[in-house]
């Protein structure tokens, strides 16, 4: 219906003041809502949920292809749970005690581009250098934490002994 309203407002209106039931009969269904669930069934679907987060946010972390970050969203995300579980989030708290354990922050994801990027140089033939690792890994915002640092440290090295 609304996007008849959005696609002709004129139209939609003529209808719904003319015609009020051919309108009622060729108009879609309306969408029902979500299922009730007991407690009991909410406590299954959370232990389900909790017991798939780790290898999900495994595989999120050690992909060989361009670091996606494994916040808690993109890992619900990758199991398609994720308006389940916002929805139920005071019901599931096994599922966002194990998502707060295992999802990544900003720096660790940082950290975690920083191989990814020394990589990446390498295969294109360009120098590791830091204001490169700094400037394709996105490191300005971090370059204040003593991790961030020892990670450029580490791939600069790296590299040096390739």
């Amino acid at each position: 219906m609304s996007q008849l309203r959005q696609l002709d407002y004129g139209l939609y209106s003529w209808l719904r003041r003319d015609n009020k039931q051919w309108l009622a009969e060729n108009s879609p269904t309306k969408m029902t809502s979500a299922p009730n669930w007991t407690d009991e069934e909410l406590a299954e679907f959370d232990c389900e949920i909790a017991a798939l987060l780790s290898s999900v946010a495994r595989k999120l972390k050690t992909a060989n292809d361009h670091p996606k970050r494994a916040s808690k969203a993109a890992i619900l995300n990758d199991i398609g749970r994720y308006e389940f579980a916002v929805h139920y989030r005071t019901k599931l708290p096994q599922t966002w005690s194990t998502l707060a354990r295992l999802a990544e922050n900003m720096t660790e994801w940082a950290i975690r581009r920083i191989p990814y990027y020394g990589r990446q140089l390498r295969l294109r033939g360009k120098p590791v250098t830091r204001w490169a690792l700094i400037l394709h890994a996105s490191l300005a915002l971090y370059m204040n934490d003593p991790r961030v640092q020892q990670a450029i440290d580490a791939e600069l090295n790296r590299s040096l002994s390739n």
